[in-house]
C-alpha cells in the first residue's frame, strides 16, 4: 500500500517566493532520506529529501553543498547541470538534483531538524509516509537508473534540462473544459481565475506548464470545485495548507492536474498574480471548449517570472507583448508591487521598446 503523502508548502511573505534546494543522494541501488521528527510543527512524522532555503547572496548550487555538509556531514562537488526536477508555487520554488558523488560518510548532523537519516531500496519506499507525493515516483526511477518522470502535482512540476515536453495547449483546454463542464453539470459556478504558466499558455505563450491552477476567493468553492469533480481521481483532497495561506483541492483530469485553492493573504495591491485584487481585476476571457475562461492578464505573470529570475520565462512573455500589446500602467503598478529593482524595470522597459520595434518593422 502507497504511503500516506502529505503536500508540501513553504510559508512566505506574498512577494518573493522561498528558494529551496534538495537532494537525491543516491547510492548504487538505494537512496538516502531523512525523518522529520514527530514534534516538529510542520510536517512531522514524514521522510523528506535532505536540503533547505537557499540564503541571500547564495548560488543555489553552493548552498546545496552547504545544507548537505551541515544536514549529512558530507562534502559534495557542485551540480554540474541543471536540477532534475523543480516544484514550483506562488510561495516557493525547490530545486532537486541527483547527487552520487561524495566524500564522508552521511549521519545525521542535524538531529534538530531530523531524528533519523536512513537509505532505502526500491521495495522499501512503497511503505514510507513521504512529504511530497511526487517523491515515490522520483525515487524509484533514481534508484532503478531511470530518468525522473513527470507526475501530476500538487504544485506546478516540470522536467529541467532534457527538454522534454510540458503540456500542449490541447492538454490544458481539454481537461479545463471536462472540469468546468462537470462543474456546470453539478449546477455550480464559482468565481475563479485561471493563474500560473497554463494561464499565459492559453494567451498564446509557450511556457513550460505542468499543471492548471484555478484560484478561488472562498474555501467553499474549492468544495464545490472538488465536489463537481469527485469522479476524477482525486490528487490531494480539499485542506487548509498552513504554510502558505491557502485552502487547496487538486484533481487528475484526463491525465492533467488541475488544483484549486485559496490565497488567504491581504495586500493593497492589484498587481500581483495571485494576491490582491489584480486577478480580479485584470483578466481577459478565453474560449476553452464550451467555456469562456478568465484567465490573468501576462503582465501580473511577467512579474513573477522576472522576480525569479528565469529569462527563459520572461523573454517569451516579453516577446507576446511587444508584439500583441500590453497595458503599461498595470505594469508599472505590477514592478512597483512587486519591489521590482529599478534596473531591472529599465530592463524590461528596453526589451519591450526594442520588441514593439521589431514587431513595427
Amino acid at each position: 500500500m502507497v504511503g500516506q503523502n502529505v503536500p508540501m508548502t513553504i510559508s512566505a511573505d506574498g512577494s518573493d517566493p522561498v528558494r529551496i534546494v534538495t537532494a537525491v543522494l543516491r547510492d548504487g541501488d538505494r537512496v538516502l532520506l531523512c525523518h522529520r521528527s514527530a514534534g516538529r510543527r510542520w510536517y512531522p512524522d514524514v521522510w523528506d529529501l535532505p536540503g533547505g532555503h537557499v540564503e541571500e547572496g547564495e548560488d543555489p548550487k553552493e548552498s546545496l553543498v552547504r545544507e548537505l555538509r551541515e544536514e549529512l556531514g558530507i562534502t559534495a562537488s557542485e551540480p554540474s547541470g541543471p536540477p532534475r526536477h523543480e516544484i514550483r508555487t506562488a510561495t516557493f520554488d525547490m530545486q532537486i538534483w541527483l547527487v552520487d558523488r561524495w566524500t564522508g560518510t552521511p549521519v545525521n548532523a542535524a538531529p534538530d531538524e531530523h531524528d533519523a537519516v536512513a537509505w532505502f531500496e526500491a521495495s522499501d519506499l512503497d511503505g514510507l509516509r513521504l512529504a511530497h507525493e511526487s517523491y515515490l515516483s522520483m525515487l524509484t526511477a533514481a534508484v532503478m537508473g531511470r530518468p525522473f518522470p513527470r507526475g501530476s502535482l500538487i504544485d506546478t512540476l516540470t522536467r529541467m534540462g532534457d527538454g522534454d515536453a510540458s503540456l500542449r495547449p490541447a492538454d490544458v483546454t481539454t481537461a479545463l473544459d471536462m472540469a468546468l463542464t462537470a462543474l456546470k453539470a453539478a449546477g455550480a459556478d464559482p468565481v475563479y481565475r485561471v493563474v500560473g504558466t497554463s494561464a499565459a499558455l492559453l494567451q498564446g505563450v509557450h511556457l513550460p506548464v505542468g499543471d492548471i491552477d484555478l484560484l478561488v476567493t472562498r474555501r467553499e468553492d474549492v468544495n464545490t470545485f472538488a465536489a463537481a469533480l469527485s469522479s476524477f481521481p482525486c490528487l490531494h483532497a480539499a485542506s487548509w495548507l498552513p504554510e502558505a495561506s491557502q485552502y487547496f483541492a487538486n484533481y487528475d483530469v484526463n491525465g492533467v492536474a488541475v488544483g484549486m485553492s485559496t490565497v488567504e493573504k491581504q495586500v493593497d495591491s492589484d498587481g500581483m498574480e495571485c494576491i490582491g485584487d489584480g486577478p480580479w481585476q485584470h483578466y481577459i476571457l478565453i474560449r476553452c471548449g464550451s467555456h469562456r475562461v478568465p484567465v490573468v492578464r501576462l503582465e501580473l505573470r511577467l512579474i513573477t517570472e522576472l522576480l525569479r529570475d528565469r529569462p527563459d520565462r520572461y523573454e517569451p512573455l516579453l516577446d507576446h507583448m511587444g508584439s500583441h500589446g500590453f497595458d503599461s500602467a498595470l505594469l508599472q503598478r505590477a514592478m512597483t508591487a512587486r519591489r521590482l529593482p529599478a534596473e531591472r524595470q529599465r530592463l524590461v522597459h528596453d526589451l519591450l521598446v526594442a520588441r514593439r520595434a521589431g514587431a513595427a518593422d
